[in-house]
């Protein structure tokens, strides 16, 4: 893409296959841009490393820390609000590199048994059912391999120990071994907000008052807040976000609370207690917009927004739900009129894209695919957004792996080589 500059020309991680760097890029369980150095997310007791996951399995996430790495563009840092857990499972990858034995160890020109080999006996998977009393996606133990016809196995069978021979790796079974994965886990009502731009002292708030010398917000409504200074007395810490719910028109005295909407207190002056953050993600969508994301969702009837931007009267959205999946842009006042869209595969997870341009496309790892061409060019002025959450309170529930937001269309190269090393980390099928 001309004016893009390309930054890793490798693709090995999700985020280095796309030619341009994304808004926001999230994984629960690795560093999906080569650049990035820092923490994954943040707990109750504090940030969490890759090597700290398996110590923080259990614990509730507070917030998600934004890999991307982008000129220009501010670190959207997103806190938690409802409750959200750090969780984890065990999966079987598959493992076609694998070497099996590559000769005979038991006097017979043809087997190599594990039997007093000393060596651990492999697993492998059925990829399909078999008149060898094989079941698809079951796990099997080896016991021999034979050198006949490119190698054969012999596994113990799990209902009666019986031995079977099963041939054509990779086409009837595949060795595999058990590999955890971590996720979040977001609860009913649960959802992200990003409160990471810059501080911004021309953030122009109202000038008129409303209430007395006030100005009051509706709930939530208020625009995001850095503190600048601690007090202790009030419980307020350097550089945590609130929410501003009001302020005094004649010296920018205000009174914020937590982003669930506790808590309020008055914190200071304007500049010397609390700034205002600007540049807040959902602006940087003004034509296009990009969503890959693992997930599997347990919203078992309506809505399931992995990720909108929205202001008064438009909202654009990606629903990934266990009836359907869709990204669109629309008037709030006609989200009625939506239905439809493309049946999701009922299984535990899997890789979903959806790319909202001239052409609007949606597609998993799976191969399920659909293409629609755009109704409404993305409004202006998209002032608010939330990854689990959409504009009117509708909230994703279930598990979350990787997110990788961008405010362009993801090139299909692209989206190929980010599903190819998802299927692959993430053991997909």
């Amino acid at each position: 893409m001309l004016g893009h500059v390309t930054e890793s020309i490798d693709y090995n991680l999700p985020v280095d296959a796309i030619t341009r760097k994304p808004v926001f890029a999230f994984s629960c369980n690795r560093r999906i841009r080569e650049s990035y150095n820092g923490p994954l997310l943040r707990t109750a007791d504090g940030d969490v490393y890759p090597a700290d996951l398996e110590a923080s399995v259990g614990k509730k996430v507070v917030k998600l820390y934004d890999q991307k790495v982008r000129f220009n563009c501010p670190a959207f840092n997103v806190e938690a609000v409802g409750d959200v857990f750090l969780r984890k499972k065990i999966v079987n990858k598959q493992l076609p590199d694998f070497e099996l034995p590559s000769g005979p160890n038991n006097g017979h020109h043809r087997d190599f048994t594990y039997h007093g080999s000393g060596l651990p006996r492999p697993k492998i998977i059925a990829l399909r059912d078999s008149a060898k009393k094989m079941t698809k996606g079951e796990i099997y133990e080896v016991s021999l391999v034979r050198f006949q016809g490119g190698g054969f196995i012999c596994r113990f069978l799990s209902d009666a120990g019986n031995q079977r021979f099963v041939g054509n790796r990779g086409v009837e079974y595949e060795v595999v071994e058990p590999f955890t994965l971590y996720y979040l886990e977001l609860s009913p009502g649960a959802y992200f907000e990003p409160t990471e731009g810059s501080p911004d002292p021309n953030y122009q708030l109202p000038t008129k008052a409303q209430s007395g010398n006030d100005y009051i917000y509706p709930a939530g409504e208020g625009p995001l807040v850095v503190s600048l200074k601690t007090d202790s007395g009030k419980g307020i810490v350097a550089g945590d976000i609130y929410r501003l719910r009001r302020f005094r028109v004649s010296n920018m005295n205000g009174q914020i609370e937590k982003l669930d909407g506790t808590d309020p207190r008055w914190i200071g002056i304007r500049g010397a207690a609390y700034e205002v953050i600007g540049a807040e993600m959902a602006t940087f969508f003004t034509e296009d917009a990009g969503v890959l994301t693992v997930c599997d969702p347990s919203n078992s009837e309506g809505r399931a927004p992995i990720f909108s931007a929205s202001n008064n009267d438009n909202e654009l959205c990606f629903d990934v739900g266990s009836a359907y999946m869709r990204i669109n842009h629309y008037k709030i006042s006609e989200r009625h009129q939506l239905f439809g869209g493309l049946d999701s595969p009922d299984q535990e997870y899997n890789a979903y894209l959806g790319n909202f341009s001239e052409k609007t496309v949606i597609r998993n790892s799976s191969g399920f695919s659909g293409v629609s061409l755009r109704k409404d060019a993305i409004s202006s002025g998209l002032t608010e957004g939330y990854i689990g959450r959409d504009a009117t309170g509708n909230t994703y529930s279930g598990e979350i792996y990787e997110l990788i937001i961008g405010d362009f269309e993801i090139p299909n190269d692209s989206v190929n080589e980010a599903f190819r090393d998802m299927i692959d980390f993430y053991a997909l099928t």
